[in-house]
């Protein structure tokens, strides 16, 4: 990682945006920064400040490794969520260093990253702004759901199980390399009667014995139990 600035000095760590955002030495800019695209800087120097950012590096390294000679080759965000926009920013931090980590061995990744929220097709357009200037293609429902290959990085940290489950129905989910998404616990136990629980649980059976998987719990928050 490299030292680019004061006010955020891991920039190489996260995808890079299109406009230079994150290397601002005048306050005067920064103070005319969109409130959502301030909150992501400052999200990014908190959780660089954890151990969690390098027990995540940790284990897309391992990814990375287990994956040589056939990488990653493009990703699926499928919507971030949770109590506020707080929860998304959070959950962009994540992805970009997930993203940008996976790209080092396929740099061609960045060219295929696409963005699905159903929310983006009508309204938040400072969102859709914020996903567009980290590189991402946003698409209409249900695009994205057809680019899942098994070399797929999937990201779908607050979509239901039902949705996914419809979504990527005749996608190879059994193969796929990462996949980041909720604990379909918390829907079976919550929310789950309104939707049939068998094919859910059959669906989320596949995607738990992938090799490698993060979870988030019900608020959309990352949960500190990273591994395989």
């Amino acid at each position: 990682m490299s030292s680019q600035n004061n006010l955020f000095p891991d920039s190489a760590f996260f995808l890079k945006t299109k406009t230079p955002t994150e290397t601002i030495r005048d306050q005067l800019q920064f103070d005319n920064l969109p409130e959502v695209e301030k909150s992501v800087l400052h999200f990014k120097k908190k959780w660089l400040a954890t151990p969690y950012a390098k027990q995540l590096a940790a284990i897309i390294s391992r990814v990375i490794e287990d994956r040589k000679g056939d990488p990653i080759s493009n990703v699926v965000c499928l919507g971030m969520s949770g109590d506020g926009v707080n929860r998304e920013v959070q959950q962009l931090v994540v992805f970009s260093q997930i993203a940008a980590h996976l790209a080092t061995a396929n740099p061609d990744l960045l060219n295929n990253i696409v963005y699905q929220d159903p929310i983006l097709d009508f309204r938040n357009f400072e969102w859709r702004w914020m996903v567009e200037n980290h590189g991402c293609k946003v698409v209409k429902t249900p695009v994205a759901f057809k680019e899942v290959r098994k070399n797929t990085f999937v990201f779908s940290p607050y979509v239901r199980p039902d949705v996914l489950l419809l979504g990527l129905e005749d996608q190879p989910v059994d193969q796929l390399t990462l996949f980041v998404g909720n604990d379909v616990r918390f829907w079976i136990d919550g929310k789950g009667k309104s939707f049939s629980v068998r094919p859910v649980l059959a669906f989320f059976g596949l995607l738990w014995k992938l090799e490698w998987k993060l979870t988030f719990d019900r608020w959309g928050r990352m949960g500190t139990n990273y591994g395989t």
